[in-house]
């Protein structure tokens, strides 16, 4: 309900077997620069957990709302979709990550795309390309992707040129539409 009366509230849902946090973090802090953006704390990545942190601390004034989603189970995803209501989503990874309450790879697949499934027709799935079965499955959804990645020539979004120091990481980024920035 609480996310029913924001109906500007533009929601991004981030999950993957791995690389959950980081990327809820560094997306965050790049949307912060522009909008009033509130992430789920820590690892209130559950259902009891963006529960608690909607009716905690989600206000009328935020703008983004960038929801981390765990799971160790199927449908524990569309249960956090079902609260969260994202409008974009951001697929990390797939991996073999609680494979023991998964039972199988394929629920874990299954699972980690209960959030393209959670996105409404104009909703928009940033899909990380370096991964061979998102990269796959991805445009079986019918949904906008865009990708990204490191090493994947067909991803939309690569860094190059990347430089890693104890200062912090540069790299160069060619947009579809030919233009490069330095970042």
């Amino acid at each position: 309900q609480i996310v029913a009366e924001m109906p500007a509230l533009r929601t991004i849902g981030i999950t993957g077997s791995y690389g959950k946090t980081s990327m809820k973090h560094f997306v965050t802090k790049l949307l912060a620069a522009d909008w009033n953006v509130y992430m789920t704390p820590g690892n209130f990545n559950t259902e009891l957990g963006v529960t608690i942190a909607v009716r905690r601390d989600l206000k009328p004034l935020h703008e983004v709302f960038v929801c981390e989603m765990g799971a160790r189970r199927v449908g524990e995803i569309k249960a956090v979709c079902d609260i969260a209501k994202p409008t974009y989503g951001i697929l990390t990874s797939i991996g073999p990550q609680h494979l023991e309450t998964f039972g199988s790879m394929e629920n874990i697949i299954h699972t980690k795309f209960e959030l393209a499934d959670a996105l409404p027709q104009d909703g928009t799935l940033f899909v990380n390309y370096d991964d061979p079965i998102l990269r796959e499955e991805a445009p079986k959804k019918g949904l906008k992707i865009i990708s990204y990645g490191l090493v994947c020539e067909e991803a939309m979004y690569r860094p190059i040129n990347l430089h890693c120091t104890a200062r912090g990481s540069e790299f160069d980024m060619t947009f579809p539409d030919g233009e490069t920035v330095h970042f």
